[in-house]
């Protein structure tokens, strides 16, 4: 997957040419939302227009999962991120909305996620 650079202005449109994908993409549950890992932070585009709608951003080194919470929801759409960083961090990303981070005080190369629901409680 290549994604090419995006200009400056506020509505930021894909432009150019340069790869600065860190991860495996995701998509949002009703799949009109792109989530990248873009260096320390995530991309969220939207599919039908390409246009780049909102970033997370938090980490402090690379971005090296993004994980889309599969339960449902039309309004809430949550997603999980790791990081070199040592951090987990769960986000409402339609807002974008940090809703809780996890240290673990080591880099994190990659995650699995079984349950999501019970660690937001």
């Amino acid at each position: 997957l290549r994604l090419l650079r995006i200009s400056e202005s506020p509505r930021k449109m894909i432009r150019g040419g340069r790869n600065y994908i860190t991860s495996s993409p995701a998509f949002s549950n009703d799949a009109k939302k792109l989530l990248l890992c873009t260096a320390n932070s995530v991309s969220v585009f939207s599919v039908d227009t390409g246009l780049l709608i909102t970033s997370l951003e938090g980490h402090t080194a690379p971005v090296t999962t993004v994980i889309v919470d599969p339960a449902y929801d039309e309004i809430l759409t949550y997603c999980w991120t790791a990081s070199l960083d040592g951090k987990i961090r769960i986000w409402e990303f339609s807002t974008p909305k940090l809703l809780k981070t996890f240290d673990t005080h080591l880099p994190i190369y990659s995650l699995v996620c079984k349950k999501f629901h019970t660690l937001l409680k």
